[in-house]
């Protein structure tokens, strides 16, 4: 049987609650009620993939699906990441099953099997439109049993790519390419140079630092410009990110990114208590926005261009610190991070360059 993810029957005039709008909307055959924020985020989606059908060929039979709840593979707020297998056609897959947390209360956990609702229709729609080699790939998902909604990925061996770089770094395993030398021109700063224009046996040594588990300046450029290209194609489905945090990518043993988390859609908010429900829903993201994003909650392509800068940033330090956190030290600490964050940046304030990036960057 074909699930509708989200019908069309929306109610035209919202209901007033307190001082909030609520609608009264249909998902997945059950009528539910959310407010103003969740409603923008599903028309969003829903106007842009037409309407989809969630069909019977991503709808799983629970049979052929293994959980192991040992090998807990992530977790956020409200849901959790599993180790599972997957059979189909007689072949058994690993795969990453996203589930709800036990434990919510009733509201609660109505309000995110939503979001996650909603998360899974971008992720079908963006598989039915052909994908992408970076963004993660949808293998299936459990819709149809009560109580119970599982959102089924492929599994990246390697995990996320902060706690690879940072096993690397504190491991010593990271080889930097890139050389200082003096500039005779101006004796207090230095000129970059590769490693491999000065050693000739540097590309002979590939298969080595492989053999011995070495990432170097080259792989950091490498995950930079599938990141970039993910960025790209989400944006062109209107898709905004609001920054990758490189928790939030996963990679395989090939070195293949895949960016994991793109369900933030949301349109400009038209309230205060809108804004501050979007502050609460992305605090996450606080730290990956741009100046203009904090101030207006408006997404564009140049606030993805500045979280993509971001993003660098934690690549070159190997993921070791939140960003602003070493730059924010000394900065007030009352108020909310949204609102330091907001301050800070106003004042011109920026992240410390690392001198592991190359100057062209």
């Amino acid at each position: 049987m074909s699930m509708r993810v989200i019908e069309e029957e929306i109610n035209e005039e919202p209901e007033d609650v307190g001082d909030k709008q609520r609608y009264t909307t249909t998902i997945n055959g059950v009528q539910t009620t959310v407010d103003a924020i969740e409603m923008r985020r599903y028309s969003l989606t829903q106007s842009f993939y037409d309407n989809l059908q969630f069909e019977d060929s991503f709808e799983i039979d629970p049979d052929q699906l293994a959980i192991n709840k040992n090998m807990l593979l992530g977790q956020g707020r409200f849901t959790e990441v599993y180790k599972g297998e997957m059979t189909q056609w007689g072949e058994t897959l690993n795969v990453a099953v996203k589930v709800l947390k036990e434990g919510l209360d009733s509201e609660t956990e109505q309000m995110k099997r939503n979001i996650l609702t909603v998360d899974l229709l971008i992720m079908y729609g963006l598989q039915k439109s052909g994908g992408h080699p970076n963004v993660l790939r949808l293998a299936g998902a459990i819709t149809t049993i009560p109580n119970e909604f599982y959102v089924i990925t492929e599994y990246c061996n390697l995990g996320s790519l902060a706690q690879f770089l940072q096993e690397k770094n504190s491991e010593g395993l990271f080889e930097n390419e890139l050389i200082l030398e003096e500039n005779e021109q101006d004796p207090e700063s230095r000129k970059q140079t590769w490693k491999s224009v000065q050693e000739w046996a540097w590309k002979d040594g590939f298969h080595s630092r492989r053999e011995n588990k070495q990432i170097t300046t080259s792989d950091l450029l490498w995950f930079a410009l599938q990141i970039a290209r993910a960025m790209h194609f989400l944006t062109e489905k209107k898709i905004y990110t609001h920054g990758v945090a490189l928790r939030n990518v996963l990679l395989k043993s090939d070195f293949t990114l895949k960016v994991a988390e793109f369900g933030l859609s949301h349109s400009l908010c038209e309230t205060d208590d809108d804004c501050q429900m979007m502050k609460d829903n992305m605090a996450s993201s606080v730290r990956y926005m741009a100046p203009e994003m904090l101030a207006t909650l408006e997404c564009t392509t140049s606030s993805e261009c500045w979280s993509f800068g971001i993003a660098l940033w934690e690549l070159f330090t190997f993921a070791a610190h939140e960003p602003y956190s070493k730059e924010m030290e000394n900065a007030a600490s009352d108020g909310s991070l949204w609102s330091r964050m907001e301050s800070f940046l106003k004042a011109g304030g920026r992240l410390v360059i690392p001198n592991t990036i190359p100057e062209n960057l």
